[in-house]
Formats: structure tokens, sequence, C-alpha cells
């Protein structure tokens, strides 16, 4: 009878020997001591059946060493190898990938964390977030030491392309293939894969084609490619011929996306020559993803086209050539010029006759950086205050006002202060403006009235203390004072008047964008806006034919890169799937919030999600000012309903449970046990907040997790928290204390913001004749890693070049508007 160490010491010496029967023979003796065999024999085994092709084998060994703790970077390839082998013998097993997907450690061996990834994404299986956190980590290793991650990063990006690709994220999809187009030829590889999406996206000639190696990098890819390339190149310089066709089409490829586009060019190359029929032309409308469809759609409809191409629009409105196309159909329907092609011929550009000529906008804040937005609107002598709010996470709290001394004005020469709606950055400086002119009017519609009092109050209560911060007599003197804001009403001004109209703009409850007219001239404030409806607000929708002189637009998103793309519904169902997945484990999932808005969409995400249940498959506990502001969204909703529409059926407010000196006790009852989940606020884990209190107890254990579901100041605690994960930092400070970070951090963008796209997409529809781009970081610049090229295109790049000017407002600044000689 041999002991486990003889015959494995058999084993090896026969494997050794190439005597690969009799290795076999004394390998499987090992099975019947299971119990008791050494991480060093475990591997061994998983090696050698791997090597022979027994995918059962392999498997079990390989899982067993991961849970006796062995090295995930050996046992995983090896899993992975087994599940190809697998494949190919037509008996694959996912479970086993599954297993090695849910190590927590998997994440430090990022080669098998990618190939676990895309097993399961070819299985159909949703690992979006998953890929996104393994490429936001293999760029940091790629910019520490390029040579040895190049490779991988370029498959992952890859990997990536085709999945916004296949979920129709297509601007987000050129996004990542841009990230390759700038890499030194030295870290490029699978170049034939980067071509076939350049083509795909659109993107060969106007990106890929100007780069210097473009010809070194073509002797690298299939015959057929390089044909299709040949055909683009000739039809974009016009040098094509019957030929090129005849050539494309003998053409055939593996991708079968590249044979749909084949079939497209030859619609093209058919189209230079002669018409399309009405069958072919019609047959465009199917690929409303694919830009060379619609271009030529468009190209043989003209006006008639512009609804599908208003429909399509954002899906292309990072491409320069698809933003110029639009604003030139759009700036064609607004002087009504009927023409059938859009080609640039005998288009005429109508403009406003009123005169700008002594109109100007003053940006006090919310200009370059999102906080203390700020915005003086004045109009041949009449001047009317949009907004004041405090800065986030600065040393002054309140905008620098002084500009108004410079301008030889002062608070009393105002007419009006209107808000568009109630978050803290447009409002938390209208006590102070109060304090400055109380004979000032204040103008707010009543859901944002309602909002103010109780952030304002809870703002007061926090900072009071400060110096330079207003009474309490002040801030219910404020409150008092805001007057209704209909939905069209007139302000006077000295010898004329406002006439101020206000549009829902999906933002939050009560928020509107505001419209002025004053003396001809015709001003939009956007405020803060979303296109596409949420559960508690619709989107934005502008009467068609809006005539704007001066646009003054929130541009948020517009200038770095964001999965704001994703479409709502995949938005909501990853947050669902990261809930699930804390649930299973038995953990606590906190989510920081801002009280108003993000936090009330999260609960009737919940609620709309398990609405066949009467109760939450788990509790969830709403704390800070959520309880406060639900209520107020109760107040003002529509809809009808018996029950409540935010409280009851697991939904709990979790301060009813503990008082004052309380808290820890109800912690250890009740969260600490798992299965819950926290909406709490602040969104940004503000020191000394409801949900910093509750980070500081939840972040060491690894079972729970934390989800960021907005915007993060980059001063803020939440931010420095979410971006622990690419650093080396096991430790952070949170609400005072230093604590081990164990738990899972994650990011959605459950937005209540436009896309860059939507901007642009809002921007065209317009047409103004002067845009100023406010509330975003306009001096933010994307820089892919090693790339030596833009791969993110801002606001001000698309916008740039058209008939109309655009402006990067920065605080402290006075923008004269008249037309310039």
């Amino acid at each position: 009878m041999f002991t486990v160490e003889e015959i494995f010491e058999r084993a090896v010496f026969y494997e050794n020997r190439n005597q690969i029967s009799d290795a076999k023979c004394f390998y499987d003796q090992l099975i019947d001591y299971d119990e008791n065999i050494s991480l060093k024999i475990i591997e061994r085994a998983a090696q050698f059946y791997c090597g022979r092709g027994d995918v059962e084998k392999t498997n079990h060994y390989s899982k067993k060493g991961i849970l006796q703790g062995g090295n995930i970077g050996v046992f995983g390839e090896l899993l992975t190898c087994s599940f190809e082998l697998a494949e190919v013998q037509n008996k694959k097993d996912l479970s086993f990938i599954e297993f090695l997907s849910e190590q927590p450690n998997v994440k430090f061996y990022p080669s098998v964390h990618y190939r676990t990834v895309k097993i399961l994404m070819k299985n159909g299986k949703n690992v979006y977030h998953e890929l996104l956190t393994l490429n936001q980590s293999v760029e940091q290793l790629f910019l520490l030491n390029s040579s040895e991650y190049a490779s991988l990063y370029v498959e992952i990006t890859l990997l990536l392309i085709e999945l916004e690709w296949k979920k129709g994220n297509i601007p987000q999809s050129r996004f990542y293939l841009r990230k390759l187009l700038g890499l030194p030829f030295d870290y490029l590889s699978n170049t034939e894969e980067i071509f076939a999406w350049a083509i795909q996206l659109d993107l060969l000639f106007s990106e890929l084609q100007t780069r210097k190696d473009f010809i070194r990098l073509r002797s690298q890819i299939s015959r057929e490619v390089n044909h299709m390339i040949d055909v683009i190149i000739k039809i974009e310089t016009g040098t094509f011929s019957l030929e090129e066709a005849n050539l494309l089409r003998g053409c055939s490829f593996n991708q079968q996306f590249l044979e749909k586009k084949k079939l497209l060019y030859l619609l093209y190359l058919k189209s230079l020559i002669n018409r399309l029929a009405p069958k072919e032309i019609e047959a465009l409308i199917c690929f409303p993803k694919d830009w060379l469809a619609v271009k030529l759609y468009v190209s043989h409809t003209g006006l008639e086209g512009l609804p599908f191409f208003n429909k399509v629009f954002t899906d292309h409105a990072d491409l320069p050539e698809a933003v110029k196309w639009y604003q030139r159909l759009i700036a064609t329907k607004n002087s009504q010029v009927v023409q059938t092609s859009l080609k640039g011929k005998n288009t005429q550009e109508i403009s406003s006759n009123t005169s700008l000529e002594e109109v100007s906008v003053t940006v006090f804040g919310g200009g370059e950086k999102i906080g203390g937005t700020s915005i003086l609107v004045s109009v041949k002598g009449h001047h009317i205050l949009l907004d004041a709010g405090m800065h986030l996470n600065e040393e002054t709290f309140f905008p620098n006002y002084s500009l108004l001394d410079e301008m030889g004005l002062s608070f009393r020469d105002l007419d009006a202060l209107l808000i568009s709606h109630a978050h803290l950055d447009h409002t938390g400086a209208v006590p102070y403006v109060h304090a400055i002119n109380p004979e000032l009017p204040i103008y707010a519609t009543e859901e944002t009235r309602a909002i103010m009092r109780v952030l304002l109050k809870d703002l007061w209560k926090n900072n009071h203390g400060e110096e330079g911060f207003y009474s309490e007599a002040v801030l219910q003197s404020t409150l008092y004072s805001i007057l209704p804001m209909k939905q069209s009403f007139i302000i006077p001004s000295k010898g004329s008047y406002w006439k101020v109209t206000v549009f829902p703009s999906g933002h939050i409850l009560g928020a509107v964008s505001i419209y002025l007219e004053m003396e001809g001239v015709n001003i939009l404030f956007t405020g803060d806006y979303s296109i596409e409806n949420q559960y508690t607000v619709k989107g934005m929708s502008l009467p068609e034919d809006l005539p704007v002189d001066v646009l003054i637009t929130e541009g948020t998103y517009g200038y770095q890169p964001s999965n704001t793309r994703l479409s709502r519904k995949e938005q909501e169902q990853e947050l669902i799937n990261q809930i699930e997945t804390v649930m299973e484990r038995k953990g606590t999932l906190l989510i920081p919030a801002f009280a108003v808005g993000r936090s009330q969409e999260i609960v009737l995400i919940l609620k709309n999600y398990f609405k066949d249940k009467p109760y939450l498959p788990f509790y969830v506990y709403l704390d800070g000012m959520v309880p406060e502001v639900c209520k107020i969204y109760e107040q003002y909703s529509e809809a009808k309903q018996k029950d409540s529409l935010f409280f009851g059926g697991g939904i709990l407010v979790a301060s009813q449970f503990y008082q004052k000196g309380q808290f820890d006790s109800f912690f250890k009852q009740s969260i600490e046990q798992g299965r819950n989940v926290i909406i709490s606020s602040s969104g940004m884990l503000a020191e000394n907040s409801a949900s910093a209190r509750y980070a500081e107890k939840l972040v060491t254990v690894s079972e729970n997790s934390i989800a960021f579901t907005g915007y993060l100041d980059e001063e803020s605690p939440g931010f420095k928290l979410s971006q622990l994960k690419y650093h080396n930092e096991k430790n952070l400070v949170i609400n005072g204390k230093e604590k081990p970070i164990q738990a899972e951090i994650v990011n959605f963008r459950l937005s209540a913001h436009a896309s860059r796209e939507e901007i642009i997409h809002t921007v065209l529809s317009l047409n103004p004749r002067r845009v100023l781009l406010v509330h975003g970081e306009h001096e933010q610049i994307y820089q892919a890693p090693r790339s030596d090229r833009k791969a993110y295109f801002t606001l001000l790049d698309l916008l740039a070049d058209l008939p109309m000017e655009v402006i990067a407002a920065k605080n402290g600044t006075i923008y004269l508007l008249e037309d310039q000689g």
C-alpha cells in the first residue's frame, strides 16, 4: 500500500519520462486520497489532466486548489483552459467559470480575470459592470508597465468595443476604439480586428487612415479587408470606379457585421452613379446604428428624412461629420429652404434679425465648475438673476458677486431671482442674496419651494456656525418670501417687462428650464436637465421651433467619458444585479444618494422590479434627509394610488428604529445581520452625514458593498473611496476614522443629466446664435493611456466650426453677446 506522497512521486517519475499511460495510472489513484493531498500535488495533478485534455479532472483539482487557498493565477488559468477544451469536446460546464468569477482575489490576476469575463460574455452572461472594472484596473497597469500589459489592454478594449456595439451604445463603442487608434505601433496587437471595427464604426478614413504608420499596419491584415479599405479610401477621395464595386462584391468576410457593411458600401457606390431605388432607400432605415446608412438615407431624402435623423442622431453625435450634417439640415428646415439632397449646396442660413447689442451674460458661479451656479442675464439695461447656488467642497460657500460693482450695478438693480431647481448648488446662496436685498422677488415652482425648505434648513443646521453664514432669521424670511412660479408670467422692469415661460426640465421634481423674452431677445436657460423619462419625472420636452437667440445650457457630462449612453433600463438592471449579488452573499449594500431625486428613483426602481411581491425580499432602510424628501414627492405625485408611493412593503425609515445615541445598537441588531439595502444622504459620503456613518461600519466587511450612483466631486470622500480599487492603498479615512477597506465598491450611472450626445442634440435642434456652456468642467481633457490623439471629443470639439458662437463659460466673467462686425 503506497502513501499519497509515494503515489505522487511515481506519477511524476513516469510523467517526466513521457510514459503518460503509467503516469495517468498513478495520478488516477490520487482521487482515493482526495481529502489529504497537498496544494503541490493538487496543482501538478490539475496541470497533468489539463495537458491530457481531461476536462472533468482538471476542473475538479483546479476548484479544489482554489478552495484550499491555492494561487488563483495558476488554478484560474487551468479552469479557463479546461473550458476551452470542453468547448471543443462539446461538453462545456459554465459553473466552474462562474465559480472562478466569484472569487474575490481573481481581480488581482488580470489575465485570468479577462479570460473569465470573456468566456462568460460569449456565453450570454451579463458581465458589463465587471468588464468596466477590469478595464479600469488594466489601464492603470498598462500605464505603469506598458510593454507587459499592452496586449491584454488591447484585448480588453476590443471586448468592450464589441459589448458596447451589441448593446447599441455606438458612441461609447467608438470611444473605446479611438483609445486603440492612438496607440504607438509597438503596443498594437489584433490589428485585423481593429481595422474591422474601424470600418464598421466609420472611423477608418477620418481617423485610422491619418496614422503615419497606416501602410505598415495594413501589411498585417487580410487581403479581403484591404480590398474594402481601398474602396473606402477611393470613395472618400472621389477616385472610385466601377472596378472597385466589382472588387468589393467579390470579397467575403468572417465577421457578419462586415458583410452587412459591404452591402452598404455597394449601395453607396451605386448612389454615386445613379439614384437609389425607393425600396433601397427605405431599407436603409433598418440600419439606424450605422452612420453610413444614415448618411445615405438623409442624402436621398433631405428634409423628409429629418424625423429619422432626429431620432437616431444621438447614436452618431460623437462624429464631427454627423454633427455638421444635422446642423445644416436643421438650419435648412428653420430657413424653410426646400432641397432634395444634403450636399451642402444652395443651403441658406437665415438668422434672427434681432440685435444682440447690449445683451450680456455674467457668470458668478457654475461656469467651468459644478457648484455655486448663479448667472446674470442683462438685456438693454434690464437684469435678471438665474439661480444662486453654493460651492461644493470649497473654502467659500457663496458665489463672488463683486462683478456687480464693476458693472455699476447692485442687487437693487436686479428685477428678480429665478430658481431652476432645488439642489443646493443652485439654491444654497438664495438666503445670502435675500439678506443683501430682501426686496428682490424670488420665484420657484411649488415643488422646488417645498424641497428648498428641507435642504436649506439642513444646510443651516450644519453650517450656521461658519463665519459669514446667514442667520436663521434670514433663512426663515427667505423661505417665506419665495413666490410661486407659474408656467408663464410677467416680471416688470423699468418701463418694460420680462416674459418668463418655464418648461419641466426632467432633472428632479419641480425642476424647470427658464425661457426669457425681453425687447425681442429670446434666451433659454436649460438648468440641469434630463431627456430620458425617470420614474419620478418625465424627461425635458421643449416646444418645437422655439426661437432661441441665446442658449445657456449645462455641460455636466460633456467633457469626460462616462457610460451615460447606457439605456436607463440597462442602468437599472445593473443596479438590481448588484443588489441581488450582495443579498446572496448575505451582505449589506449602502447606496449613498442625493436626498432629492436620486434616492426616490432608486426606491421606485426597487418597487417596480419587485412589484409582483407584497414585500421586498430584503429590508430597505431610508436615512438622512431621504424620508422627508420622499414625503414631498408623494405630496406632489400625479399618481393616484391607495398605498404609499415610497414606504411600506419592506421599505423602512431607519430613524424610527433608533434615537440619539442608539445608532450603534440599531446597527448591530438590524444591519450587521446582512441582507439589507440602505439608501441614505449624502451622495458623496460627506463627513458626519448619515451615509458616512453607515460607511464607516460597513467598509471593513468583504460581504458588504457601497454603490455610488451619481456625480462625485473629486475632493469628496465618496470620490476617494470610489477610486481606491484602482490604487494600492488598503486604508481610507471614512467619517474621520481610518478604516481598512474590505467591502466591494462599485459605481453606477443613474444619471439625471443629459449625456454629451443629448446636449449636442439640444443645441443643434434649437439652433441659437450664441451658446454658453455652463455647469461643466470645460478645461478637463481626457487622455487615453499611451495615446497620441484624442479618444474623447468634448462638447467644445464637436460644436466647433459651426455657424454659431459657442462659449465655454468661466466664473467671474462678463460675456458681451453683440454681433461682431
